[in-house]
């Protein structure tokens, strides 16, 4: 029993370290998130201090002003990827899952290798229950990039999801290949 009582007292206390953990990190981006907003004050114009603050804002589950900070990187600059590629994750995020497809169309025609925005309108077809069409994406990607294994990963989900457990663990196989 003292053995039971000695291992249930580590877990407490890993758990609390990860929650102190947690906490500090959430302390961190808050001190950063204001520093930004003093150089953003300063230097509205610059996009990667935008594209900062939307990602902590993200971290922080608010996705709302981060869609405003990307979207100011966007006004700064229409052609930069990454600030459409986050935008479409925070719209992922808020289960605004059409608008977020719109955004992950604009990242594929500006960049046809982004395998994070190939994999998250996939996820977002999904989520419309339109399988159909998110396996044919999946299949559209591993033309453009067979290594890459969130192709894998993304079809073995929607595999799953659709209770076609042999066709999800085939395709997972090659997540396992292509992470080795």
């Amino acid at each position: 029993m003292e053995q039971v009582i000695e291992h249930m007292k580590k877990i407490i206390d890993e758990i609390l370290l990860m929650v102190g953990l947690k906490q500090t990190h959430e302390q961190l981006q808050l001190a950063h998130l204001k520093k930004l907003d003093i150089l953003l004050e300063a230097t509205p114009s610059d996009k990667n201090a935008w594209l900062s603050k939307g990602i902590i804002l993200s971290d922080l589950n608010r996705y709302e002003e981060a869609i405003e900070a990307y979207d100011r990187v966007l006004e700064l600059d229409p052609e930069c990827v990454d600030a459409l590629t986050k935008k479409g994750i925070a719209l992922f995020n808020l289960e605004k899952f059409e608008s977020a497809i719109k955004c992950f169309d604009k990242c594929l025609e500006k960049n046809l290798y982004n395998s994070i925005a190939w994999y998250n309108k996939g996820i977002a077809l999904s989520k419309l229950e339109r399988f159909d069409e998110a396996i044919t994406l999946f299949n559209k990607m591993a033309i453009v990039n067979s290594d890459d294994p969130l192709v894998w990963l993304g079809k073995s989900t929607i595999y799953a999801t659709l209770g076609k457990y042999a066709d999800a663990e085939e395709c997972y196989k090659k997540v396992q290949l292509n992470f080795s």
